[in-house]
């Protein structure tokens, strides 16, 4: 089990009342990611989920590949939170998962995040 990075700058950020604290862990941390691999071209494409904001679709992450072991048929690719904002979809929200919970990052956050590092 990897200690998470991002799950106590949640517990901070909800303290200091901002995001600040989890921007600055996600852009750092190396991530799993689920992604579903198509077969006639072996390309892999983000495994979008229902998020839990109406209508929004998210990809679901974790900083430790056995905290996605409950997901079938999918694969994990490594990528920072940084590396991730640049190739996923903007439509899309974060799932990040962890041994017990989970927490969510909205597309308002991560357009936030994105207009940080641009």
């Amino acid at each position: 089990m990897t200690d998470s990075t991002i799950r106590p700058a949640y517990a901070l950020s909800r303290q200091s009342e901002s995001m600040d604290p989890v921007r600055k862990a996600f852009l750092a941390a190396q991530l799993y990611v689920v992604v579903k691999v198509d077969p006639p071209d072996n390309k892999p494409a983000f495994h979008a989920a229902p998020g839990p904001k109406k209508g929004e679709m998210c990809v679901t992450v974790s900083e430790d590949a056995l905290d996605l072991y409950f997901i079938k048929d999918v694969e994990l690719r490594k990528l920072s939170g940084r590396a991730l904002l640049d190739v996923m979809p903007p439509a899309m929200g974060i799932m990040v998962m962890y041994d017990q919970g989970a927490d969510y990052l909205t597309r308002d956050n991560l357009d936030w995040f994105r207009s940080t590092v641009a």
